[in-house]
């Protein structure tokens, strides 16, 4: 799609497949890169833009059931605040990250908006397709639909 052989290997061995030149690349959240160390050996990162992080608050339905109705409204918002706060961290963390590639002399470089729409044109349909296919009997579909309406619904909102 891309021009790359796509290969599997655990992350964790990522930095040394990197420095030994088993791999020219990974595509990772930079997290990853920093916590695996990936920044050591790595004299480039090209920001794509993609990534998600989760929270979910889940709980048995029989003990959910069981709860007061103030405590489940309590419950639910605090479940809305978790993500907002989250997200608040995770951009810290993004900008100390950043800061520690930059010290390490890597060069970072942010794909334009057309780069972007171009590799979405390219993988994301193929990427979603296989997964829709894997899923379809767990509803696979209706999540990738909720996922894309919150997408577009908040897309441009930071």
């Amino acid at each position: 799609m891309l021009g790359a052989k796509p290969i599997n290997i655990d992350t964790t061995e990522t930095a040394m497949a990197i420095q030994k030149g088993t791999v020219d690349g990974a595509i990772l959240p930079y997290t990853t890169f920093n916590s695996m160390g990936i920044h050591e050996v790595c004299k480039y990162a090209t920001f794509y833009g993609q990534g998600v992080s989760g929270y979910l608050t889940v709980m048995n339905l029989d003990k959910w059931n069981s709860l007061q109705p103030e405590l489940k409204a309590l419950m639910t918002d605090v479940a809305k605040t978790i993500p907002v706060e989250h997200s608040k961290l995770w951009e810290a963390e993004g900008k100390r990250i950043l800061d520690t590639w930059k010290a390490k002399n890597v060069e970072i470089t942010d794909f334009t908006a057309a780069q972007r729409a171009e590799i979405t044109k390219r993988l994301v349909p193929a990427v979603w397709d296989s997964w829709i296919k894997s899923t379809q009997d767990k509803g696979g579909q209706k999540v990738l639909d909720a996922l894309q309406a919150a997408i577009k619904k908040y897309e441009g909102t930071k």
